[in-house]
């Protein structure tokens, strides 16, 4: 698993939105009516982690504890706001946050890939940070979805992917990012970028039918068009 080395990484928790890439021009305008929607996958960047300790006029604020591992949040004397996470024994640095008051967090557990889950962080509005624990180093890393992650086996092979859903706000129309394993290497596909275009805005969410996970997909502000989809082999196959 290749792993970014930064000097300071900055946790985006700030008040933002996303899925600011839902018009893609290109895609076909009747991409709904297809039984078949094949994802393309990118790699996602996973960073690692710097040590860092907190200076002397940072102030906790929030702390927020999940088994063996913590996030702090300080202030410091001029009220901007920091983040550091506290993992066995050693404090590494998150960057600056914001909307402090909106954080929330999603507690994530067991092995994907090469990183151990720990947690989740973001808010309902923005992009959320994954942060586990390095297999071989033992170091922390992270990487960012869309919305909150949650990890299921969606093809029930034994085998797991992690889901994230982006509720929409402002502009930014609900979305869904699949992220799967590609060897060590982590993927993910948004569907909503790889369904919509400029003319032709669609919508993605998550819903649970019958026990299972299925995708539905519709156009923006036209009732009726939502079809549901199943996840098979990186396909979005219509019920």
């Amino acid at each position: 698993m290749k792993i970014n080395k930064l000097a300071t990484t900055v946790l985006l928790i700030a008040f933002i939105t996303v899925g600011c890439s839902n018009g893609n021009d290109g895609k076909p305008s009747d991409q709904e009516q297809q039984d078949v929607l094949q994802l393309s996958f990118k790699q996602t960047a996973v960073t690692e982690l710097l040590p860092k300790n907190a200076n002397e006029d940072w102030t906790v604020t929030k702390e927020i504890k999940n088994r063996d591992t913590a996030i702090i949040l300080y202030e410091d004397s001029s009220g901007d706001d920091y983040a550091l996470a506290k993992h066995a024994g050693k404090f590494y640095d998150l960057g600056g946050v914001y909307n402090v008051e909106n954080i929330k967090t999603q507690m994530l557990e067991g092995p994907f890939g090469d990183i151990e889950l720990i947690v989740g962080i973001g808010t309902e509005l923005t992009s959320w940070e994954v942060l586990g624990s390095d297999k071989q180093s033992g170091n922390l890393v992270l990487f960012q979805t869309i919305g909150r992650p949650e990890v299921m086996d969606l093809e029930g092979d034994g085998s797991e992917e992690m889901i994230a859903s982006f509720n929409g706000a402002h502009l930014n129309f609900p979305n869904v990012e699949i992220l799967r394993l590609n060897g060590s290497e982590i993927e993910s596909a948004e569907i909503v970028d790889q369904t919509s275009n400029s003319e032709d805005q669609k919508f993605a969410r998550v819903l649970e039918k019958s026990g299972d996970i299925v995708f539905e997909i519709g156009k923006v502000r036209e009732d009726g068009t939502e079809r549901q989809y199943t996840y098979e082999n990186g396909q979005l196959v219509a019920d």
